[in-house]
């Protein structure tokens, strides 16, 4: 018996090792394959709520500053859907603000039902996205107070806007000074634009002599506040008249016109105390600020400052701003 079966080889048959060793590797390897396209899956899923996530975020930092928390997770979830994500969108923590703007955390997560995993008792698997966005505060109102201007030349400033897709610069508020005597007799009125483009007089400063003068509020408060929020940027125009002034001095030019934002003359403005550096050019949006806090501004009309203590005692046209901030807007960004 025992040479019977050395001689049919059936005990070196390999055939049905092989079989057997497929077998026990087959299962194990669909596994793998399985997983793999079960990750696969959930990767593409984690992309599609990932990008419906930060739109989500986007639109509910969008809504005005006044929304409460309440309307901006109602808008993310409803956003998040719309844009195909799957699971439940939710704000991490409160909106965040701050005197740079406002920011807000969110997240989503969803269980995806696998189909190779669910054999090995692995039923779906969790997949999570988080996002961040911020808006920055932005500038929407300026608020003016003349203070005192002094000189020999008539000059009058203003505030320039160019709206938001223009190409010019239009006038929005202005303060002019005549001269009416060589003692320093002189009319100082600050007036704005209204709807109709009438030009309103706020406040007048009416001087006999540089050191007798009266002070008249003509509408309000006698400030003026400018709308800036449909501006996409703002500079200050001084325009200085020789008419009055050639008694002592004279230009080559019947107007000299100095500019906030050209570097060629920006040196003869002056912010909270500081003269700008000639070169410069002046960001008025940051110059007015966002800080709550009424801000000095000075302008020097070119007689120069000599035998002044400093050149921001010396300067001759003054008057305050301030600023009111909002980060209400759609320049929102992400912070991921």
């Amino acid at each position: 018996m025992h040479k019977f079966f050395r001689s049919t080889g059936f005990s070196r048959s390999k055939e049905g090792n092989i079989a057997v060793a497929t077998a026990i590797l087959t299962l194990p390897l669909m596994l793998a394959v399985g997983m793999a396209v079960d990750y696969n899956l959930a990767a593409n899923e984690r992309s599609e709520m990932q990008n419906a996530l930060d739109a989500a975020a986007f639109a509910a930092l969008m809504l005005p500053d006044t929304a409460t928390k309440a309307d901006r997770q109602t808008t993310l979830q409803q956003v998040y859907e719309t844009n195909g994500g799957d699971g439940a969108a939710t704000i991490d923590g409160d909106l965040f603000t701050d005197t740079t703007g406002a920011a807000l955390k969110v997240r989503s997560s969803h269980e995806v039902p696998t189909i190779f995993m669910a054999i090995a008792g692995t039923e779906s698997i969790k997949v999570s996205a988080k996002s961040s966005v911020k808006k920055p505060v932005k500038l929407k109102t300026t608020r003016f107070k003349l203070s005192k201007v002094t000189g020999a030349w008539d000059k009058i400033v203003t505030l320039m806007g160019r709206p938001v897709g223009a190409v010019a610069y239009q006038p929005l508020l202005r303060m002019t000074y005549v001269l009416t005597s060589l003692s320093g007799g002189s009319v100082t009125t600050m007036s704005k634009l209204d709807a109709q483009g009438k030009w309103i007089d706020f406040y007048k400063t009416t001087c006999t002599k540089s050191s007798s003068c009266t002070n008249k509020v003509l509408s309000g408060d006698g400030t003026a506040e400018v709308d800036v929020s449909g501006m996409d940027d703002i500079y200050m125009q001084m325009d200085i008249s020789a008419k009055v002034g050639a008694v002592y001095w004279s230009f080559k030019e019947k107007i000299r016109y100095l500019y906030s934002n050209d570097p060629n003359t920006s040196d003869q403005m002056f912010v909270a105390g500081k003269q700008t550096p000639k070169g410069t050019k002046v960001d008025m949006m940051a110059a007015v600020g966002c800080t709550g806090k009424w801000i000095e501004q000075r302008w020097e009309d070119g007689g120069g400052w000599d035998g002044a203590v400093n050149p921001w005692e010396g300067t001759d046209f003054r008057y305050e701003v301030i600023g009111g901030c909002s980060t209400d807007g759609s320049s929102v960004r992400l912070t991921n």
